[in-house]
This record gives C-alpha cells, sequence and structure tokens, in this order.
C-alpha cells in the first residue's frame, strides 16, 4: 500500500497462519464449544486472531480513546458541579500514561516487527499489555497512586523489551532503521525510570526533587522521545505520501548526533527537577524545534493532499511552540504546555492513527480524502486547545471555559472513536 510502511495484506496475512500454531489449538477448542464447526469459520477464525497479532492497533487503538474518553470526563462534572473532586492528578495520568501510550502499544506494535521482519507481538504480550493499560488509571482513580504507576512501568518495560528484541534481532536485508531510532529505547528507559521513581515514592527515600523529575519524565519526556524518534519515519509517509530514504552516507555521524541531543533532551528534566524550570523547558524546546524543524523543511516540497496530513503538521509546530512558550512564561506553564499536550500530543496522535487506519483498512487513495469525521475532530481538538490555554486569563469564567473546552474534547473523541471503530473492523479490500 502507497504511503504506509507497515501494512499487513490478506496474503501476509495467510502467509503468517503457520507461525500461529501456539495459539491455533486454544481456539479449536473455543471454535467447537461456539457451535463454529466448519473448516471456513475456523479459518475466519484463526485469520481474525492472526490479523490482530499482526495489526494490534486495532484492539489498543479503541483502548486508548476509551482512556481519552475516561480521562477528559470527570472535568465536565467538575466544572458542571456534578464532582466535588479536583480531577487534576487523574486527567493528568489517564492523558499521558493511559491514552498517549495506548496508541504508542499499537502504532509500535504494528510497526516494528514490519520494519523489522521479525514476529509480531505474542498473545502473552498483547493481554498483558492491554491488561496494565486498562488497570492503571482504575487503579489512580481510586487513589493508588504508587501502584498505578508500578502498572505504567509494567507497560514500558514490556514494550522496552519488545522493541529492543526486535530491532536487535531484525533481518539484515530489511532497510537499516533511521537514525533517530536510537532515541526510541531512551524514550522508553526514561519513562521506565520515571516510573519506577514514582512507584517507590518519598517511603522508599526518593526525595522531593527526583520525584519532580520523575512526573516530568512520564508526562512529557517518553511521548516527546517517541515522537522525536519516529517523525523522520513518519512525516514522509504521512505527509509526503512516500516511504522514507535515508542515506547510508554519514549514517554513524548522524546517529551519534541524535544520541548526543536525547541526552541534553533528558538532561533537561534534571534542570527543571533541581529548580531551573524555565530552562529545562527552554532547552527541550529548542532540541524539539531543531530535530522536528529539520524534518518539516526537508518536506516542504512534498506535501500531498488530506486533512490527517495538515494536521499532522500543524502538531509538529505546536509541540515545540508549547514548550518554548512556557519557558518564557514559567508561571504559566501548565496552562501553556496545554499547546503541546492538546495542540501536539493529541493532533498527531489523531493525525497517526487516521493514517494507520485508512492505510490498513480502506485501501486505495483513502489517505488523499478528507473525511467529515477526522475533519470535525481536528477542528474540535484544536479550540479545544485555544479554550483551555486560555482559560487562566479569565478567572471569573475559569469553570465555564473547562466544561466548554472538555466539552470539545469529547466531541473530538466521538468523531475520531466512530472513524477509527469503522476501520479497526474493517479489512484492506484487495486491489
Amino acid at each position: 500500500m502507497h504511503g504506509c510502511a507497515c501494512i499487513a495484506s490478506p496474503a501476509e496475512i495467510h502467509a503468517f497462519r503457520p507461525r500461529a500454531g501456539e495459539i491455533g489449538s486454544r481456539f479449536n477448542a473455543a471454535v467447537s464449544s461456539h457451535r463454529l464447526s466448519s473448516p471456513r469459520d475456523r479459518a475466519i477464525l484463526r485469520a481474525a486472531v492472526n490479523l490482530l497479532r499482526l495489526e494490534p492497533f486495532r484492539l489498543f487503538f479503541p483502548i486508548g480513546i476509551a482512556l481519552a474518553f475516561s480521562g477528559v470526563m470527570p472535568w465536565l462534572f467538575f466544572g458542571l458541579g456534578l464532582s466535588h473532586s479536583w480531577p487534576g492528578a487523574f486527567h493528568s495520568w489517564t492523558m499521558t500514561q493511559g491514552f498517549l501510550t495506548a496508541l504508542a502499544v499499537g502504532f509500535l506494535g504494528t510497526m516494528i516487527p514490519r520494519r523489522t521482519g521479525t514476529s509480531p507481538l505474542t498473545w502473552t504480550e498483547i493481554v498483558f499489555l492491554a491488561g496494565a493499560l486498562l488497570l492503571g488509571p482504575a487503579l489512580a482513580q481510586l487513589g493508588e497512586w504508587r501502584a498505578a504507576q508500578a502498572c505504567f512501568a509494567v507497560v514500558l518495560g514490556a514494550l522496552l523489551r519488545f522493541a529492543v528484541s526486535r530491532l536487535a534481532s531484525g533481518s539484515r536485508t530489511q532497510k537499516p532503521p533511521p537514525p533517530s531510532f536510537v532515541l526510541l529505547p531512551l524514550a522508553v528507559l526514561g519513562g521506565f525510570t520515571g516510573a519506577v521513581l514514582l512507584a517507590i515514592g518519598e517511603p522508599g527515600g526518593v526525595s522531593p526533587k527526583a520525584l519532580l523529575g520523575a512526573k516530568q519524565l512520564v508526562q512529557q519526556g517518553m511521548i516527546l522521545g517517541l515522537i522525536l524518534a519516529l517523525a523522520p519515519m513518519l512525516a514522509p509517509i504521512i505527509v509526503g505520501g512516500r516511504p522514507p530514504h535515508f542515506s547510508s552516507e554519514g549514517r554513524k555521524a548522524r546517529v551519534t548526533l541524535n544520541l548526543g541531543l536525547g541526552i541534553v533532551f533528558l538532561a533537561s528534566f534534571v534542570l527543571e527537577a533541581v529548580g531551573w524550570t524555565r530552562w529545562g523547558l527552554f532547552v527541550r524546546g529548542v532540541v524539539c524545534t531543531a530535530l522536528l524543524g529539520d524534518v518539516a523543511w526537508g518536506l516542504r516540497r512534498e506535501i500531498q493532499q488530506g486533512v490527517h496530513r495538515a494536521l499532522f503538521l500543524i502538531s509538529m509546530g505546536l509541540i515545540p511552540l508549547g514548550l518554548l512558550a512556557a519557558a518564557l512564561a514559567p508561571v504559566r506553564r501548565i496552562q501553556l504546555l496545554h499547546v503541546t499536550f492538546i495542540g501536539g500530543f493529541a493532533l498527531m496522535a489523531l493525525a497517526v492513527s487516521v493514517h494507520v487506519t485508512m492505510s490498513h483498512a480502506m485501501g486505495g487513495t483513502a489517505s488523499q480524502r478528507r473525511p467529515p469525521l477526522v475533519i470535525l475532530g481536528g477542528v474540535f481538538l484544536l479550540g479545544s486547545t485555544a479554550v483551555r490555554v486560555a482559560a487562566e486569563n479569565h478567572p471569573q469564567h475559569f469553570f465555564h471555559a473547562l466544561v466548554l473546552a472538555a466539552s470539545l474534547w469529547l466531541a473530538c473523541v466521538v468523531a475520531w472513536g466512530a472513524f477509527l471503530l469503522k476501520g479497526v473492523t474493517t479489512r484492506q479490500p484487495k486491489s
């Protein structure tokens, strides 16, 4: 399929069936118990099971959408006076460590095996990851924060093991990964370290400064690191409609440069933890501007039609903009960082998930279309960003603004979820 590097065709699904023997016997019993006794019915069920392993986004994208809904709904209840518990902690945890992480798991679980020519996620890994992603927010809602962080650490540990093992054992016949992929393990390891420190907490002897740095690592560091690692590969596919090309000339130098910038990026969280908030945000913003700006500049003459492509480009600009704005006005950093969180992270997640769904399930020239649900989702999400950022500027209308921002976000989730649900339950049509 043109423009996507990780598509499972019907032929590939058929070729994968012999490798799914470890789950075949389990499903034979289930099939028989449900009176699906014909060979055709069993073959259909096994093909569906194999498809879920090849394309785990079909499970994890809906999980992410559900977590996004549950993470924003408490603000609506609070603003309307239906709840008197401040939902800030649960909201930030569920959105960054639940919603965005679930989408990342779905994307990486689909992309990495295709990119490296290695085996997909096992059923044990899929069930383990899905269970931990759902259990973490439930524990957070109950106030069991250390247990929730432990769940997040488990998710990242499993994801790190999966990514490193597949990247290390990838076929030599496959194209080498982009130099920026050196940031992948750094991003996941940073988030894992932060989650472990938060799970241990002050009772375990972790200092308040270390806990502050750990909180920023899990809420910003992991997602930002993943974006910086994947953008050089994703942008040509999504924006330019072509597979990425990375020359082998000077590859070692580019890997070293990305590794160096990754270390500087992680050091920005140390600066923030020791009290240099402005400088931490500024360094982080500069690194993101340099890496994402370089990617966008390289595609300036290759932008293809498609509303999700425009949304992806907008998100690439809003991610560093929010960081740099927060660095200029650190007193308002929570307010301004919503430019990065909603307009950057969430909008990019919308664009990427739409592209993956179109490429895998809708075939042909779907990526050049302008689906009304995607347009509505983008408009609602950008509107939510503007209202949330402006809320603190009008204290007398603060709670009304929260209700409006939450309502716009939830409207986006409904439109977004409807589009994805249609896609994840559809097989890519034959050419």
